[in-house]
C-alpha cells in the first residue's frame, strides 16, 4: 500500500471515528450499526499497511479507545434501564415487605388488563 493510500485510509477512519463519536453522544445506535462495515474495511486496510504512519495510528487508537469508553457507558446505561424495568415489573406482580417483627411478607399484586377501544 502506498503512503498516499495509507494517508487516505487514515483520514477516512478519522472522519468515521468522529461520526461514530457524534452518534454515541446522540444515542444514535442505528448509525453505529450502519457504520460498522465501513469501519471494519478501513481497519482491515490499515492492518495491511506499513508502519510508517505510526504516530497517526496512535491518534486513531486514542480516538477508538475514547469511542469504546463511550460505547461501554451507553451499554451500561441500557443495562441499568433494563434492570430498572425488570424491577418495576416484579413490583407489579408482587411486593416484598417486612412486618413489625421483621418477617418477610409477600403481597401479591393484582394484574388488571384494560383494553381501550378507540374509534
Amino acid at each position: 500500500m502506498t503512503s498516499e493510500t495509507t494517508q487516505q485510509t487514515i483520514d477516512a477512519l478519522n472522519l468515521l471515528l468522529e461520526r461514530e463519536r457524534t452518534a454515541l453522544l446522540n444515542s444514535d445506535l442505528d448509525r453505529l450499526v450502519a457504520q460498522y462495515d465501513e469501519k471494519k474495511t478501513l481497519i482491515d486496510t490499515l492492518n495491511g499497511s506499513d508502519s510508517a504512519a505510526a504516530p497517526q495510528m496512535k491518534q486513531l487508537q486514542a480516538r477508538a479507545l475514547r469511542n469504546q469508553e463511550l460505547l461501554a457507558s451507553a451499554l451500561q446505561g441500557i443495562l441499568s434501564v433494563a434492570n430498572r424495568m425488570s424491577a418495576l415489573q416484579r413490583i407489579r406482580q408482587s411486593l416484598d415487605t417486612y412486618d413489625e417483627s421483621g418477617q418477610r411478607r409477600t403481597i401479591e399484586g393484582q394484574l388488571t388488563r384494560k383494553m381501550e377501544k378507540r374509534a
